[in-house]
């Protein structure tokens, strides 16, 4: 049905007036009957009726019509927006993983400024580790993935974005010896146990921790493996041992732990944005864009933009 006709009896009907109905919709009465006309016919209903001195009324079957013409124009209209702030990017639904270690860090900042730019993209956030989360934007079913280096290489499917690295810290007691202390060598700790996640559990930042071991040029005493940074700040809280993790996998003020900022050159790790390469231009890419963009960005308290990543890289092998 075309939506004209209906503009043209919705307007006869509120004013109940050819004559005042043809001028707002700057047509002539002749051609405003005409619509009215052509909509009987194919509704096979009189829904107006001429009285004398060019009176209108709604007929029964016009008033019931009148409230089902109404909430399709408007239905149609909410159709249109949609359509078109999909278009622009305004509207959609965005799937994107991340690791627990940017669960402190600028990635939450970064994510408040989106959701006040665009009030009507829903996000779904999935956290898991590195390789569990390459794996399912692989099967396409996420669109972003944030995640910590080294990583089996993603495939040429998969764009890869190099984000800035996230210090380490090592978590201790408050009782420690050195719990007064802001900073501290790797090596200042030799004689302590440590918490540490198991090889298996996250191949790549295990690797990356025994190297950095290797530069501090002594080999852990391990007190416990564990698989979760909660399990490892508690477990420190109670000073079983020394936890090595990302800053930005606790907040600054969790309770009954000091994180100790490590001084030794390496003592951080490298993290990128991963998105397929194939996504639809005229809309998820560009929102994912504008994420990683804001991600790869100084801090700052404006909204996130809209520029294009200026450098790419391959996750390690």
């Amino acid at each position: 049905m075309d939506l004209k006709l209906l503009r043209a009896f919705i307007a006869v009907a509120d004013s109940l007036s050819f004559r005042v109905a043809a001028e707002q919709r700057h047509v002539t009465q002749p051609a405003l009957s005409m619509q009215i006309k052509t909509l009987e016919r194919e509704l096979g209903l009189v829904l107006l009726e001429r009285g004398r001195g060019r009176k209108v009324f709604l007929t029964p079957s016009g008033s019931a019509f009148l409230e089902g013409a109404r909430l399709t124009l408007e239905s149609a209209k909410t159709a249109i927006e949609n359509a078109r702030r999909h278009r622009e990017g305004r509207t959609g639904h965005l799937r994107i993983g991340f690791s627990d270690d940017f669960l402190y860090s600028r990635f939450s900042d970064v994510m408040a400024a989106f959701h006040r730019e665009h009030p009507n993209t829903t996000v779904t956030y999935h956290q898991a580790l590195s390789a569990d989360l390459v794996s399912r934007l692989r099967d396409g079913l996420l669109d972003l993935v944030l995640a910590c280096f080294p990583l089996a290489a993603p495939g040429p499917s998969i764009g890869v974005v190099e984000l800035p690295g996230l210090p380490l810290v090592a978590v201790v007691s408050p009782k420690h010896r050195l719990g007064n202390r802001r900073a501290v060598w790797l090596s200042d700790l030799r004689e302590d146990g440590f918490l540490l996640f198991p090889q298996e559990f996250v191949s790549g930042f295990s690797a990356h921790i025994a190297r950095l071991f290797a530069h501090a040029r002594f080999t852990p005493r391990v007190a416990a493996y564990v698989h979760s940074t909660q399990i490892m700040a508690e477990l420190a809280a109670r000073d079983v041992g020394v936890g090595i993790m990302t800053r930005s996998s606790l907040p600054s003020d969790y309770s009954g732990i000091r994180l100790l900022e490590l001084r030794d050159r390496q003592a951080s790790v490298d993290t990128g944005a991963l998105h397929p390469v194939t996504l639809d231009k005229s809309h998820a890419s560009r929102q994912v864009e504008q994420i990683v963009e804001a991600l790869r960005g100084p801090p700052s308290p404006g909204a996130t933009s809209s520029r294009k990543p200026r450098s790419r890289r391959r996750a390690r092998p």
